[in-house]
């Protein structure tokens, strides 16, 4: 089940056009049109290799189009906890590869001219409680100790950088400089034209079923039917529609999306907070506020319409501010609208955040 709505993302950058005349065969193909499908085009093509990708309904319409815009170097847990469930060399090799994985971001952003509002602000984990202040500090330790970047805000300090009034429970925050925001679909997008630039072609068809494990590969898609050397599945959690054994490994988690109405800027840097099952929002350069998180284990969310609602995100915000944020008429009632992301797998919520 693909959520039909339209998110912020999508309602903000121009439709790609995909092609419907699908050859009949292809030396590489990648099915999925989100980050990680347009990326492996982006770098196939780089390398001289005959790509094409398959994409059911549009460029980022799944999780990449409908996500908190965040780039993030690191585990997404904490890197305490990282070093407790996988060793210290672990997690310093989680961070080098997704550090070195935002160098290369920056790069091709660079090199190709993509047009996707890539800036690097920096990020706060907001503390709440003096428990959670103890936590982010002795995580800031850590991080200090294998010279990565980290240091502690006072509440003084992060008012310095949210322009309206705290609420009352935020006692400081842990800083990370140089994390990144990034506008998610026009990132794909500016992507898949660099690699059409590189000779990738892309296409709207749905693969029903790979057909064979051996090659070449036959494929059943709404185009008719379709031959590859190579197939690269890179439909994140659907990826149990195509190879139904990683069904019980590659599992959906619903998560809320909310978008307010442009204000004027409050905030630059990517919030992050655990107040129902880790929180987080952007103001994007246009003014418009995104909330994301409550993310709840859908394993049936394939087949199931999940009704989720916007209250937890909602409290979540007011309980970050007492004033411009809660007050504003921007913000009043329910917002704008606020998506259902079902295409997040739960094993990628303890892995690297890597992006390309």
């Amino acid at each position: 089940m693909q959520s039909e709505s339209i998110s912020h993302w999508q309602r903000t950058t121009p439709p790609f056009p995909l092609a419907t005349d699908l050859p009949r065969t292809a030396d590489v193909v990648v099915v999925g049109g989100g980050l990680l499908g347009a990326a492996t085009c982006y770098w196939l093509a780089r390398a001289g290799v005959e790509v094409i990708l398959l994409e059911k309904t549009a460029l980022a319409w799944g999780a990449t189009g409908r996500n908190g815009g965040f780039v993030r170097a690191g585990p997404a847990g904490s890197y305490l906890e990282a070093i407790t469930r996988h060793g210290r060399d672990v997690a310093r090799a989680t961070m080098d590869i997704t550090l070195e994985s935002q160098a290369l971001l920056r790069q091709v952003v660079q090199e190709e001219t993509l047009a996707c509002e890539y800036r690097e602000p920096g990020s706060l984990r907001l503390a709440m409680t003096d428990e959670q202040a103890e936590q982010y500090q002795r995580e800031i330790n850590a991080l200090q100790a294998d010279s990565y970047a980290a240091e502690w805000l006072s509440r003084a300090q992060v008012q310095d950088l949210i322009q309206t009034p705290l609420g009352p429970e935020i006692v400081g925050a842990r800083f990370r400089p140089h994390q990144g925001l990034v506008h998610s679909a026009r990132l794909v997008q500016s992507l898949m034209q660099a690699a059409q630039r590189h000779g990738a072609r892309a296409y709207q068809a749905e693969v029903f079923a790979i057909e064979s494990t051996g090659k070449p590969v036959p494929l059943r898609t709404s185009q008719g039917a379709f031959v590859a050397n190579t197939v690269i599945v890179a439909v994140n959690a659907w990826t149990s529609t195509l190879l139904p054994e990683l069904a019980m490994i590659i599992v959906p988690v619903l998560e809320q999306m909310l978008a307010y109405e442009p204000i004027d800027s409050v905030f630059a840097a990517g919030i992050g907070v655990d107040l129902i099952d880790g929180e987080y929002m952007q103001q994007t350069p246009s003014g418009a506020i995104l909330v994301g998180g409550c993310g709840v284990l859908a394993p049936d969310a394939v087949k199931t319409n999940f009704p989720l609602h916007g209250v937890g995100l909602s409290i979540a915000l007011v309980r970050l501010s007492t004033a411009r944020l809660r007050d504003s008429s921007a913000l009043r009632g329910f917002p704008l609208h606020w998506r259902r992301i079902a295409q997040v797998p739960d094993q990628c919520k303890r892995a690297p955040q890597t992006l390309l």
